[in-house]
């Protein structure tokens, strides 16, 4: 029982170890890159687990105009468990 209780306090722990970013997106970069205006400064967020072609590659520019269709200008909550040096 005790060996367990480690791997609980983890799971509960989760949600605290994650950060919202709440904008508007101002700005699609590519496929999969956009930045999101919060309350103080334009963010710049890569999704996690996509891998869309980069603009000069075959079907970049569609995959960007895909990403526009969908948020550009969009308010959106951004959910991030860590920040890279982007």
């Amino acid at each position: 029982m005790m060996k367990y209780i480690p791997l609980v306090l983890f799971i509960f722990s989760w949600p605290v170890l994650s950060a919202d970013i709440h904008g508007r997106v101002v700005r699609v970069l590519d496929g999969d890159t956009i930045e999101v205006m919060d309350s103080r400064k334009a963010v710049r967020i890569r999704l996690v687990n996509i891998d869309a072609p980069e603009k000069k590659q075959d079907y970049g520019r569609w995959s960007t105009d895909m990403m526009k269709s969908l948020v550009a200008g969009k308010t959106v909550t951004v959910t991030y468990f860590q920040r890279d040096r982007y």
